[in-house]
């Protein structure tokens, strides 16, 4: 079965079924073995190492952008003696 039958028989599930499979796959790598077989990965070359690597910044990329404009060095001052004058009264 390759990972693309698999995900399509993973979406095929109900959401109860989808949750205990992802349970019992969390509990099978947490254990660090299965079947006998430790669960540590090969040795990766550079080339697979970047390419994680990008992947993981693609999946990133966004996560720090706010709503609005970013603040001013004047809004963060005031902010940080807001939290002061909160914080020690």
């Amino acid at each position: 079965m390759t990972t693309e039958q698999l995900l399509q028989e993973f979406d095929a599930l109900p959401r109860p079924a989808q949750e205990a499979v992802a349970r019992a796959i969390g509990e099978r790598l947490g254990s660090g073995t299965h079947n006998g077989h430790s669960a540590t990965p090969e040795p990766e070359d550079a080339e697979a190492r970047r390419a994680r690597r990008r992947a993981a910044a693609q999946r990133l990329h966004g996560i720090l952008r706010g709503d609005g404009p970013p603040p001013t060095d004047e809004d963060i001052e005031r902010m940080r003696d807001e939290y002061l004058m909160e914080k020690y009264g």
